[in-house]
């Protein structure tokens, strides 16, 4: 691949693996026949796995004191409790070191199958080109349908409840507030981005205005709602000192209540707007990026026109519907409070937002 100029990288998340090329087009039958040797033909050799995984577990170690990663793994455990989403997609110190080749080839026989397999090109190619050059290449031993299995929805929160993490001696607290939220196809998806990005999701959103010009509580503050295909969340992350933790998850329920409770004022819906749909174009700058959006629309069974329609139909929400939006799909009195701090400082203080329980690291 470097000889050709070329990449070919991998990965995963909650919803898919993806195998990613990219050459020149002079070079792009080495380069297909290359990726699709790799698909066909894994090795799954035993030096290579042990190698990945003491990587990961190095990679995790490194990561057990950072305070956003495990108010973040804590606040996924709960808020997606009875869902394989509950699960650190990266592994765990306790699952890492069971994966074995054995495991990785009866994965690799059950889901690398051609019903499952969803290829987008971006570039100077034809559909019929692109066809061939598939039926070619991809010649799966393995044909049988896949058969997937039920993925359980996540149990339903009622009432907020607390989750501490004792960082000893820490002297800040790294927060994770938030509840369960929507799949990715849901049709209030735009309404519920407009919405977000003005309470939390760019630095001039109330959240971040509130938390860090106002308050002086922190460097910066963000809300999100994360969809994936059978679920969803949504969550405010940040980092404050000890001392300012309950106030500004306080501040941060605040704001949440202020959106349901009144309507957004047209001018700041409208810088909103702007920005959503100036960054829009800058998603798509590279053929790999057009070709992540085209996948994503089919693994989350979306219209083909979705995108064609996206900046219009941003420009067309109206405050009634962000209002009505907030409403329906904001819960602060159904809260997961994930805080990863000095447990000895900030427990008192946080008995007033539900249950509290202090837990090991997951």
């Amino acid at each position: 691949m470097d000889y050709l100029g070329a990449s070919l990288s991998s990965g995963s998340d909650y919803d898919a693996i993806y195998i990613s090329t990219y050459s020149l087009k002079k070079y792009f039958d080495s380069v297909f026949a290359i990726a699709a040797d790799v698909i066909l033909n894994p090795a799954f050799q035993e030096a290579e796995l042990n190698r990945i995984k003491e990587q990961r577990i190095n990679s995790l170690l490194s990561m057990s004191d950072d305070g956003d990663y495990i108010s973040e793994n804590i606040f996924r455990s709960e808020v997606y409790k009875g869902s394989p989403y509950s699960l650190q997609s990266e592994g765990s110190k306790i699952s890492v070191p069971n994966i074995t080749t054995d495991l990785a080839r009866e994965y690799y026989t059950r889901y690398f199958r051609p019903d499952n397999l969803i290829i987008a090109m971006v570039g100077d190619i034809s559909p019929e080109e692109a066809i061939l050059k598939i039926n070619t290449e991809l010649n799966f031993k393995n044909i049988e349908k896949t058969l997937y299995p039920e993925i359980k929805s996540p149990e339903n929160i009622s009432g907020s409840r607390v989750y501490l993490y004792d960082k000893k001696g820490a002297v800040q607290s790294s927060i994770k507030v938030g509840h369960q939220g929507i799949k990715r196809n849901n049709p209030d998806y735009i309404t519920l981005s407009v919405m977000n990005t003005l309470l939390g999701g760019n630095f001039s959103s109330r959240i971040n205005k509130n938390l860090r010009e106002d308050k002086g509580y922190t460097y910066g503050s963000r809300s999100s709602f994360n969809c994936q295909r059978f679920s969803g969340d949504f969550s405010v992350s940040t980092e404050v000192k000890n001392e300012v933790t309950a106030d500004t998850i306080k501040e941060i329920i605040k704001e949440i209540k202020l959106l349901r409770k009144e309507e957004a004022g047209k001018n700041e819906l409208k810088s909103v707007k702007n920005y959503l749909t100036g960054i829009f174009p800058l998603q798509l700058e590279t053929p790999n990026a057009v070709a992540q959006k085209v996948l994503s629309l089919k693994l989350n069974d979306l219209p083909s026109d979705y995108y064609n329609k996206f900046i219009k139909e941003i420009n067309d929400v109206t405050p009634e519907e962000i209002h009505e939006a907030a409403d329906k799909y904001l819960h602060p009195d159904d809260m997961i409070i994930s805080v990863a701090g000095n447990v000895n400082e900030i427990k008192d203080m946080m008995k007033q937002f539900g249950e509290l329980s202090v837990v090991e690291e997951q």
